[in-house]
């Protein structure tokens, strides 16, 4: 730690580590006349201070502290014989001191200061003593008061010096959420999101120097995302590690080091000053994938994420940035009108009557206010006519491209090879490039690009493409090219998923009711969120579709039922049921059988995870005798898989007839099978738990499932310790994906395993796992896992010896 203050002997903080390290380890200084100086300066000044005040509070002259006056030794003596007179030790032991050590010219010995002092050789030692630990704690104290000075100083320099958007509003909701993370009960994540330019920044940048002002921050990392990395192409796990690591100037410290396993050290090392890290990632869409996997070391940190878009599944705190009101909207421009001032009376209020209160939008109309002529005013229409006269300007190919851009860079900006990646897609024969395009679509004004380390990124701001898509002709092609885009035959249903979803959030953003293309885009886009598990935004999709979709019709009641399955996976069963019903009974009135089956096999899904056996097998055959008649293969092999399931608590051997009829053999259905066996033969289920698990990769989101299931398979065979290990990475990698009702029954599923190790000391931690699970379920309302905890907790505390039941 020294070494890091060699160079710096100025600062107070060096002296006071100097003082420190001589005391401590004097052997570790180098330069050791230059630091003795140091040292001696530092102490003595300690000493002085605590001397003179003692002096003051009995009544003795003041002392004269100039070193470079001559005092005698006639005069030492006589206020030696003062001090000796008080009955005070600690004034005993710092004038011993001060004579022995400061007025050293006086040559005055141990045992004539002792006599002058009227103290014995063994009480004068004693009263040096504690004297000196009075010194080492006020030295602490002014350590601590200097290394809090500076890492405030340090942490206030990492944090944009920039003037951010400041509005009252912003001012009091950041209080808010600093009270919050500094409280009793901190909330130590946030995610701030909403439009371009509503001050997400401003508010994530004022939290954090409120908390550095609460001097609970040991450092302050600000990383603006969106300028770190502007593809949407995939990014390695470490690279957010490798980022955050970087500015920590952690790498190259131990070779060899994973940045995370760095950041885990750093973080224990600030844990253990009883400090934290204070990270704010700015910009963040398109990295909510990164931030899930890197969110072992990340919940470690005080964490502020800013992004235009909702994150999915977010269990912490959460802001949503409004538009500003007329007044705030208002004080914008006016500020504006400071930074870019006009040659004529701007007119505020129609402005902002006309644009509303998006910031960025202002700003964009703002500036366009500058290029009018004196005898102009603003007009709608102008400005309007502004986007149309470039918009038609622009070769065909280049507003097809425009409108990639604007679904591409709803949350990012993009480069040209993202692009590329899509371009089987386009209207335009494939032998076009794409650079002419994006020059004509910048020399516009329509798109910005942005430099960065020699590469270009492109988007289309919101104000933009809010802007052009009121444009009939723009609407038309925006229209054409999505249309184009779903006739476009099945090759990359990833790639086909993940393009979906940016034409659906555009569309939503837009507010344009296109019922031929949004549910074929929803239905395109719903691999990728169940892939990714972002139930919420799914849902938030589906709902705004469902407003839209004429009652009574095929795309209603699809929707209905993906509405009932992601209620469903977020535990809300009620609403799922009601929805499911309202379909069902839609499907009876016009007869459409395919449908119906359907909503039969999800209402089956649904009973049985509110652990309802027998009416669960009851829909499944309906669908099942439904779907016999057609030729429709897959949705006939999925109602036998739910008669499986359903049959698989309470007629194991009829279930295991039933899955035998399945063809295909994914993990899905070695899933099935292996909850079917762990009823009858354990080796057979734990046979069927590892081919499942050997078919999905670790970042599949069905994997900690499915490892949770092995899992309980290896406690079947008692293999105790190797289910609790594998228990427990499966409840991280469930946290991770913020399941809810996954992480019920897994933290359930632990508490049974412990219990089967019968092992006196893991009674405790069975007992955690249960009641941890049943907080999940009550607040999830998952009334089929809140049953089995309590069951279990009752178990525990009776302490039977026969086996816990599993889910």
């Amino acid at each position: 730690m020294l070494g890091r203050w060699e160079d710096e002997t100025l600062s107070p903080l060096a002296g006071l580590v100097l003082v420190q390290q001589r005391l401590t380890a004097p052997h570790a200084l180098r330069n050791i006349i230059a630091y003795n100086e140091i040292v001696y300066e530092i102490l003595s000044s300690l000493l002085l201070d605590q001397f003179s005040l003692l002096r003051s509070q009995n009544n003795l002259p003041s002392l004269q502290t100039d070193r470079t006056y001559a005092m005698q030794s006639d005069e030492a003596i006589h206020d030696l014989q003062q001090c000796g007179t008080k009955d005070n030790r600690y004034l005993i032991g710092y004038a011993a001191l001060y004579y022995r050590y400061m007025r050293p010219e006086l040559e005055l010995s141990v045992e004539e200061i002792s006599q002058h002092l009227n103290q014995t050789d063994r009480n004068l030692r004693r009263h040096e003593k504690k004297c000196l630990g009075v010194l080492l704690s006020e030295l602490n104290r002014l350590e601590l008061e200097a290394r809090a000075a500076q890492r405030r100083l340090r942490c206030l320099l990492a944090l944009p010096q920039v003037r951010l958007l400041d509005l009252d509003s912003q001012i009091t909701r950041a209080h808010e959420i600093t009270e919050r993370i500094a409280g009793r009960n901190p909330v130590s994540h946030w995610y701030i999101y909403g439009p371009a330019g509503v001050g997400k920044s401003s508010i994530a940048l004022q939290i954090s120097r409120q908390l550095v002002d609460r001097e609970v921050i040991g450092d302050v990392i600000w990383l603006d995302l969106r300028l770190t990395h502007h593809s949407s192409q995939s990014l390695p796990s470490e690279a957010l590690a490798d980022l955050v690591s970087e500015n920590l100037r952690l790498q190259g410290s131990h070779e060899g080091t994973s940045s995370s396993q760095l950041i885990y050290n750093y973080l224990a090392y600030l844990a253990n000053d009883h400090q934290q890290l204070l990270l704010i990632l700015d910009n963040a869409d398109g990295w909510q994938s990164m931030i899930e996997a890197n969110w072992a070391w990340l919940q470690q940190t005080i964490l502020i994420i800013t992004a235009r878009v909702p994150y999915e599944n977010w269990q912490q705190g959460e802001v949503k940035c409004q538009e500003l009101n007329e007044q705030e909207s208002l004080d914008y421009l006016q500020n504006l009108e400071r930074i870019y001032p006009f040659r004529q009376e701007p007119l505020f209020e129609e402005i902002v009557q006309r644009v509303g209160g998006n910031p960025a939008a202002l700003k964009r109309i703002f500036r366009f206010m500058e290029v009018l002529s004196p005898q102009e005013t603003l007009d709608e229409a102008a400005f309007i006519d502004h986007h149309r006269f470039q918009w038609e300007h622009l070769p065909e190919f280049s507003q097809e491209v425009y409108w990639w851009l604007a679904g591409f860079t709803i949350q990012q900006y993009v480069n040209k090879e993202r692009l590329l990646l899509a371009k089987r897609y386009f209207f335009a024969p494939q032998s076009i490039t794409l650079n002419q395009n994006l020059e004509y679509l910048v020399a516009s004004g329509l798109v910005e690009c942005n430099i960065s380390q020699e590469r270009q990124a492109y988007r289309v701001p919101e104000d933009s493409w809010q802007i052009t898509a009121h444009i009939d002709s723009a609407a038309q092609k925006l229209h054409e090219i999505i249309r184009h885009f779903l006739r476009i035959p099945h090759e990359n249903a990833e790639e086909r998923a993940e393009i979906g979803v940016n034409f659906l959030t555009l569309l939503q953003s837009l507010d344009f009711d296109w019922v031929d293309v949004t549910v074929s885009l929803a239905k395109v886009s719903q691999p990728l969120f169940i892939y990714t598990r972002q139930w919420r935004r799914y849902l938030g999709l589906l709902d705004w579709i469902n407003k839209k979709t004429p009652p009574l019709t095929e795309e209603k009641m699809w929707i209905g039922i993906e509405r009932a399955s992601v209620l469903r996976r977020l535990g809300n069963f009620e609403e799922a049921k009601a929805q499911l019903t309202s379909v069902f009974y839609t499907a009876q009135q016009f007869e459409d059988m395919l449908t119906l089956s359907d909503a039969l096999m999800e209402q089956s899904t649904l009973l049985f995870y509110q652990d309802n056996d027998q009416a669960a097998f009851e829909k499944a055959q309906q669908a099942y005798e439904i779907l016999r008649a057609s030729h429709d293969n897959t949705r006939l092999e999925r109602s036998i898989y739910l008669v499986a399931q359903a049959l698989s608590r309470t007629d194991a051997l009829k279930a295991r007839e039933w899955v035998q009829a399945i063809t295909r053999r994914d993990a899905e259905v070695w899933d099935l099978i292996a909850r079917i066996e762990l009823n009858l033969d354990s080796q057979a289920a734990l046979s069927a738990a590892e081919k499942a698990i050997a078919l999905l990769d670790p970042d599949n989101p069905a994997y900690p499932r499915s490892l949770g299931l092995l899992a309980r398979a290896l406690v079947a065979n008692g293999k105790n310790s190797d289910a609790i290990e594998k228990f427990h990475l499966a409840i991280n990698l469930l946290q991770r994906q913020h399941d809810p009702v996954g992480l019920a029954r897994m933290h359930n599923n632990l508490g049974v395993a412990y219990l089967e190790s019968d092992q006196t000391e893991y009674l405790k931690l069975a007992q955690n796992e249960f009641e941890r699970s049943l907080q999940i379920a009550q607040t999830i309302q998952d009334k089929h896992n809140e049953n089995i905890a309590i069951q279990n907790l009752a178990h525990l505390r009776s302490r039977p010896t026969d086996r816990r039941r599993h889910q």
